[in-house]
């Protein structure tokens, strides 16, 4: 586990083009000590010809194990959320702000979505989410534990898999690789992990990531994972594995201590 000491934002710009509307970030994580607040803003870009309107709802995203704070605690609006007009070809930032309550801890987060009419009518055509994830700097950890590594060869192929768990008390979007290296310590295969969904804490799931590789006769291996848990790559996980194949078939998988 690993203590969160430093000041940690992150604000992830991407911007997405929902039919003619230009919408990010798609999400922003904020770390800062309880009892303190920054601002933040929704951008938003109207590319159709006529004004458009939109209408804004707030609901928990993913409710914490530890902390039971609901976004009216820590998430304000500085904006009209019935009525926003974003007028035809312009563009458009909502402010909202973050302020952490004092006795705040771990982590929380909501999801910020918008519906679209336009002044022809009321229909809903969009829906356009932003996840804003609070974070204590106080007393937030991260944490991951690896468990039921397995790898089979099938037709020169290497797959593998493992299980894994969020040990902390924020959430982690993990990626990373595997490595493969032979009895002389060469590396020869490295296998991606790409990046994954959020999870949560004390929640788990099943990883897995394949790759060619060619064996000839009887081998043994070590096999590295690495693990970034998504914070700029400042925390990561790494366990290893001894593992022999022989005649293309995976004989035993040993944790290496």
């Amino acid at each position: 586990m690993n203590k969160l000491i430093m000041l940690l934002v992150f604000i992830f710009s991407s911007t997405v083009l929902y039919s003619g509307i230009k919408f990010g970030p798609a999400y922003t994580e904020v770390s800062l000590q309880p009892g303190t607040e920054v601002k933040r803003s929704i951008y938003i870009e109207n590319t159709y010809n006529y004004d458009i309107n939109l209408k804004c709802f707030v609901q928990d995203f993913k409710k914490s194990r530890i902390n039971k704070t609901a976004y009216k605690d820590w998430l304000k609006l500085e904006f009209n959320k019935e009525n926003i007009v974003v007028k035809a070809n312009s563009k458009k930032k909502l402010y909202y702000r973050i302020k952490l309550p004092k006795s705040f801890s771990g982590e929380a987060s909501a999801k910020i979505s918008f519906v679209k009419g336009h002044s022809g009518g009321t229909g809903i055509n969009t829906k356009m989410s932003v996840a804003v994830y609070a974070i204590s700097k106080n007393n937030s950890y991260i944490g991951a534990d690896i468990k039921n590594f397995l790898c089979k060869l099938t037709n020169n192929r290497l797959s593998c898999k493992f299980k894994l768990t969020n040990t902390g008390n924020i959430h982690i979007r993990p990626e990373g690789y595997i490595s493969v290296f032979n009895k002389k310590k060469m590396l020869i295969k490295k296998i991606i992990i790409s990046k994954q969904y959020p999870l949560f804490e004390g929640d788990s799931f099943i990883l897995s990531a394949s790759g060619s590789f060619i064996n000839k006769g009887e081998n043994l291996f070590l096999f590295k994972v690495r693990l970034f848990l998504g914070y700029n790559k400042s925390f990561y996980i790494e366990k290893q594995y001894k593992v022999k194949i022989a005649n293309n078939i995976v004989r035993y998988v040993r944790e290496l201590k």
